[in-house]
């Protein structure tokens, strides 16, 4: 849903941060040594060691070694082969484990075939037979970097077992409402990848006309999770009530999925960034994730 109430300008100041295009060219560059590793990346101040602390245990030997014996699911051009077992975003993609956490409402809906494990945070990324390899591994960099952003070690630690489920059009409507394929919750998100970087029309909505979507749809449904999930409701709800001319109670829950749409720049209107957005949300916002912390999500694609 969009934000009706919109952004007020806000004027923030914000040091460059390091941009690693790919983990992808991390995972090349392992096997080729460590020269060339600083030109791929747009070097500066913000975020500068933790990124390039991460770089470097990629490209030295991460330690892989979450569930090696899954079966590798064949992608069809090799890619879903070799020694790449429990490299989180970049490692095989592989047939679920049996022994996951069990959310009623996904779980009993759908049937994944397709699995990837972010061991820092203990979070399952699951893929139904049609999704694309790209949604997989994509996707599974959104929710990692989202988690990563939060501000709070033990709010990162609140996300561990986290289901993420990736789906097409093809797979079934969740719930009861029809064409209701994305939404976030404590202890799971589903994402439709038909919403992600393109032109398409939400089966939510049939009879409304198609648009492009970024990353608006899953950073949303994560936001729902985040809340949820880390028991922010009562905060949200003070908060929004307290400073929304247009509150409406029953869009509370939607207030803080539109301002993590902002946040991480991925709002239906591209203008509407955690740097127009209006002071009291920024604040409330900084309190959930890290202000130093610039990552946003981008199309590959």
């Amino acid at each position: 849903m969009r934000n009706p109430q919109g952004p007020s300008v806000r004027s923030i100041s914000h040091r460059p941060h390091i941009d690693c295009d790919s983990i992808a060219w991390a995972a090349a560059a392992k096997s080729s040594g460590f020269k060339g590793t600083v030109s791929a990346c747009r070097l500066g101040l913000r975020g500068a060691l933790r990124q390039c602390l991460m770089l470097t245990v990629l490209l030295f030997g991460a330690a892989c070694s979450s569930r090696p014996d899954a079966p590798v699911v064949d992608t069809g051009d090799g890619s879903g082969t070799g020694d790449g077992a429990g490299c989180g975003c970049m490692g095989d993609i592989r047939v679920p484990p049996t022994d996951l956490p069990v959310v009623r409402l996904v779980s009993g809906t759908y049937t994944p075939t397709q699995y990837l494990h972010i061991e820092e945070f203990d979070i399952h990324i699951l893929g139904t037979p049609s999704v694309s390899e790209w949604m997989m591994r994509e996707g599974c960099e959104v929710v990692e970097n989202m988690v990563r952003a939060l501000k709070a070690a033990e709010d990162r630690a609140k996300m561990a077992g986290h289901l993420a489920y990736f789906i097409t059009n093809d797979d079934p409507s969740v719930g009861y409402i029809p064409g209701h394929r994305n939404t976030g919750g404590d202890g799971f998100s589903l994402f439709s990848e038909e919403l992600v970087c393109a032109t398409a029309v939400d089966t939510l909505h049939p009879n409304g006309a198609g648009s492009y979507r970024a990353w608006n749809t899953p950073v949303h449904e994560f936001g729902h999770a985040i809340e949820i999930t880390l028991g922010l409701q009562a905060r949200s709800d003070a908060v929004y009530s307290a400073n929304r001319d247009d509150y409406n109670s029953s869009q509370r829950r939607e207030y803080i999925a539109w301002g993590t749409q902002e946040w991480f720049a991925s709002a239906s209107d591209p203008e509407w960034t955690r740097e127009t957005m209006h002071d009291w949300e920024f604040d409330y916002l900084a309190t959930i994730f890290d202000v130093e912390n610039a990552w946003v999500p981008k199309c590959t694609r």
